[in-house]
C-alpha cells in the first residue's frame, strides 16, 4: 500500500496577481531495512480559478544494516 500525501492549499491568489501563498512543506521517510514503499504525492487548491506557489520536498531515505541510513544520493537498491 503507499504512502499517499495530499499537500492541500486553502488560500489562493487570483489569477494575473503577482503576489501568491507560498507553502514549503518538507516530507523525511526513513525506510527500515528490507521495507519498501510506494509514494503518491498529490497537490489540491482550495479555490476554483485560485493560483498558488507549493515548493513541496520528499526525502526517502533506506536503513541499510545497524548502523544508519544510505548517504544521500546513494543507491541501497540491489
Amino acid at each position: 500500500m503507499p504512502l499517499h500525501i495530499v499537500y492541500y492549499s486553502v488560500e489562493g491568489g487570483d489569477i494575473g496577481f503577482k503576489k501568491l501563498p507560498v507553502s514549503n512543506p518538507r516530507v523525511f521517510v526513513l525506510v527500515e531495512e528490507g521495507g519498501e514503499i510506494g509514494e503518491i504525492e498529490e497537490l489540491v487548491g482550495g479555490g476554483e480559478n485560485k493560483c498558488y506557489w507549493a515548493n513541496a520536498v520528499t526525502e526517502v531515505r533506506h536503513k541499510v544494516g545497524p548502523h544508519g541510513i544510505t548517504p544521500q544520493g546513494a543507491c541501497a537498491l540491489d
